[in-house]
């Protein structure tokens, strides 16, 4: 049943809020119909006042003028007749056009009356057809939004079902993702300490070499520990530290230090990131590592590694022997007195003009001093990079340099407020804004504390 033009408007179901776009525009609609005018009171048409008196005035001549004329006797009648004879045909020929004078006006006002009537009919007949399709719209998108609303609320009732849903499905993914890293883990430290039983197995059944066979012959004492041991911190590393493409990705960027070098040494080479980049370069060099299963991961790519600690490998080269030195999150496994050693006998071995790059971890980001420093139970002490730098100038180095890197993503940060400009036009607002421009200074402040970047290498040169 349509709306009648001059029902009041529909109320809102509960819970529908009337400042909501939709209802707003729905309301609006409903001002805006077009109702059907109210015409005047009909008037009496076309004016045919006159028509009438035209109707009776229109015959100029008698219907038999022979008799109703009298044209007399004599000269009179001869003379009367002359002139009738001219006049009739022109009083006759007027007379015809009165007659269809009279006739076409009242034609014309017949159809004019005929023609209004109608069309003042279909105009009412169209203007109500147009009210009632528009009652019947906006009944009907009265009801689509009731329809919608209720819609909308179904869907956010099933919204909230899923984010449950989902919170309790990650919650069992984050569970089966530690179970699988915690498995991944064990299976990867059980196959390497198989691997370092088999070969602590070999080296048992094979007879001791003699000194002048062994390709480690010189005096190189290692750190104290089996392999068994070795493997398991290298399963260590593998789990926190990053995987090998990850590390070649960082370190690709110390190798212009190193460009047209030769004889390079990386002490603490791992599992062979950097040597592999050197050699890639065309850069000959070799690693050194006390970690038995790392060395064993060098070799098994085909690069140059001895098992010792590095002050007992660097001591028996020559003055001036080594192209360059690399050493990547090390010096903060040594103990204060034996780092100098290695610096001193550092800045002997190097050539003239040959670099030395050692990365840290940066302990004036507290982000990686409490995560990445204080995981590793073979850290000894934390290097902030004005006690390298000093350390290294203290030993004989020059153009020392602190390159930072590995920041902290920004989204991870602390954010800084943003305030509307305008709003310090008021005081409240310019009050808001001074509040904002110190929370900002905090943020900064906190940020340059604890998301420093986390690791940094510091680069000197052999004068």
């Amino acid at each position: 049943m349509p709306e009648r033009d001059d029902d009041p408007a529909p109320e809102a179901p509960p819970g529908a809020s009337a400042d909501r776009p939709a209802d707003a525009a729905l309301a609006a609609l409903r001002q805006a119909l077009a109702r059907k005018p109210d015409w005047p009171p009909p008037d009496a048409g076309a004016d045919d006042r006159h028509l009438r008196t035209l109707s009776e005035a229109w015959r100029l001549l008698p219907e038999e003028p022979e008799k109703d004329i009298d044209l007399g006797t004599g000269w009179r009648r001869r003379l009367r007749d002359v002139a009738w004879r001219l006049l009739r045909p022109i009083l006759d020929r007027q007379q015809q056009f009165n007659l269809l004078l009279v006739r076409h006006l009242g034609d014309n006002i017949k159809a004019a009356n005929e023609s209004r009537a109608g069309l003042v009919a279909a105009l009412d007949s169209h203007l109500g057809a147009l009210a009632a399709f528009q009652s019947q719209l906006v009944h009907h998108l009265g009801l689509s939004a009731d329809t919608l609303r209720a819609t909308a609320e179904d869907l956010r009732a099933l919204e909230r079902a899923d984010r449950d849903r989902f919170r309790d499905l990650n919650g069992n993914v984050e569970a089966l993702q530690q179970t699988t890293d915690g498995l991944s883990q064990s299976v990867a430290l059980a196959t390497a300490s198989t691997h370092a039983l088999k070969r602590e197995v070999e080296r048992l059944r094979r007879p001791p070499p003699s000194p002048a066979d062994s390709p480690d012959a010189s005096p190189r004492p290692v750190a104290a520990g089996t392999d068994l041991d070795a493997c398991r911190y290298m399963c260590f590393e593998d789990a926190f530290r990053g995987s090998r493409e990850e590390i070649a990705a960082r370190q690709r960027d110390y190798l212009p230090y190193f460009e047209g070098a030769s004889d390079v040494l990386d002490v603490g080479c791992g599992r062979g990131e950097f040597l592999a980049l050197l050699r890639g370069a065309g850069v000959t060099a070799r690693g050194v590592d006390t970690n038995a299963d790392a060395v064993e991961r060098c070799r098994e790519q085909g690069l140059e590694a001895a098992r010792s600690d590095a002050l007992a490998y660097l001591r028996p080269l020559a003055d001036e022997s080594l192209g360059g030195l690399f050493s990547a999150q090390v010096v903060e496994h040594l103990e204060a007195d034996y780092l100098m050693q290695v610096l001193g006998e550092a800045n002997r071995v190097l050539r003239p003009g040959a670099r030395i790059v050692l990365e840290t971890i940066n302990p004036a980001s507290w982000t990686a001093f409490f995560s990445a420093f204080v995981r590793d139970v073979t850290h000894r002490h934390p290097l902030h990079p004005d006690t390298l730098s000093y350390l290294l100038r203290a030993s004989g180095f020059v153009d020392v340099t602190i390159d930072y890197r590995a920041p902290v993503p920004d989204a991870a940060k602390l954010q800084r407020a943003t305030v509307d400009p305008a709003l310090a036009a008021t005081p409240d607002g310019a009050a808001l804004c001074r509040l904002a421009e110190t929370l900002n200074q905090h943020a900064d402040r906190l940020n340059r504390l604890i998301f420093a970047e986390q690791d940094y290498a510091a680069i000197a040169r052999r004068p």
